[in-house]
């Protein structure tokens, strides 16, 4: 893994991989500086997780209901493990999309133990106790004063 990109962006939620992805497409070297699972809060705990829990007991709702419709079943039960197991395999899959698309276009992940890598000055930022320069480094959600 390179030391030297020409964009960085900090965070690997919905709007950071598709930045470091965007900026490979246009032919820069990128690189994405995360502390936990590509996709964020938004594929690994938040959105994708509940929708696919809130899908899961509307199919349960509506089996509950075909009776009135003539559907009959002998017993309609939830077994909550394999709902799990089936929510996670949705976030696995889609987290793994994005893991694929950073090796396909060549975006390097570089972990990061604390909450933000800690900018040493313009263009320059140590994460994983490694120091990465960048011509451009792109924080993501956008929030000013977050890095250190």
């Amino acid at each position: 893994m390179s030391s030297e990109y020409d964009v960085i962006v900090i965070g690997a939620g919905p709007g950071g991989y598709v930045a470091a992805i965007r900026a490979a497409q246009l032919g820069k070297k990128a690189a994405v500086v995360e502390k936990d699972e590509v996709g964020g809060v938004c594929l690994n705990r938040g959105c994708i997780p509940s929708k696919s829990l809130i899908s899961a007991s509307h199919r349960y709702q509506e089996a509950l209901q075909g009776a009135e419709m003539g559907i009959e079943t002998a017993e309609t039960r939830v077994n909550f493990a394999k709902v799990q197991s089936w929510k996670q395999g949705i976030v696995k899959k889609l987290t793994g999309g994005v893991q694929s698309l950073f090796k396909g276009y060549g975006v390097d992940l570089i972990p990061e133990r604390r909450n933000l890598p800690v900018r040493m000055k313009s263009g320059l930022l140590k994460a994983g106790n490694q120091p990465y320069t960048a011509s451009n480094i792109v924080f993501w959600p956008a929030v000013p004063g977050r890095l250190n």
